[in-house]
């Protein structure tokens, strides 16, 4: 029966959606319709979003695992405990500049990685109305609605 009521209301909000007709109002509705319509939104999302948002996701996650920048930070407090020996002061300072410009230039990078990574975003929830999924989303856990197990 459940399987019913969120298939026809699957079909009612695709058709909705698609003719411009009013979706009931998220506070009326049961656990069943909110999980419905979170299931087209995600599903419409899914197959607008870049396949290379995934491939970037899984490249920036492995390169924060494998030390990235945190890396770099233990090697310039290494290097500042170098740098206090006597005589080795001037090889030390030339590195730590060069080493910081590494930085600036892996960060710039990182950033513009973030932003296009948002950007991609974006376009998958393009025709997605945001704040009634938010809506929807706060009222479903707000009725301890279950999520089915498959």
């Amino acid at each position: 029966m459940i399987f019913r009521a969120s298939l026809a209301l699957i079909c009612a909000t695709a058709i909705a959606n698609a003719t411009g007709v009013a979706l009931p109002p998220v506070d009326t509705m049961n656990c069943d319709q909110m999980m419905a319509e979170l299931t087209v939104a995600g599903q419409k999302m899914n197959s607008q979003l870049d396949p290379e948002f995934a491939t970037e996701a899984q490249a920036m996650a492995s390169e924060a695992q494998g030390g990235g920048s945190a890396g770099a930070i233990a090697q310039g407090v290494g290097m500042s405990v170098a740098c206090s020996i006597p005589g080795v002061g001037m090889f030390c300072m030339a590195a730590m500049q060069a080493q910081a410009v590494t930085l600036g230039a892996q960060a710039e990078q990182n950033l513009e990685r973030m932003q296009a990574q948002m950007e991609r975003m974006e376009k998958a929830m393009e025709g997605i109305d945001v704040e009634r999924m938010q809506a929807l989303s706060q009222r479903f856990e707000a009725q301890a609605c279950k999520v089915p197990q498959q």
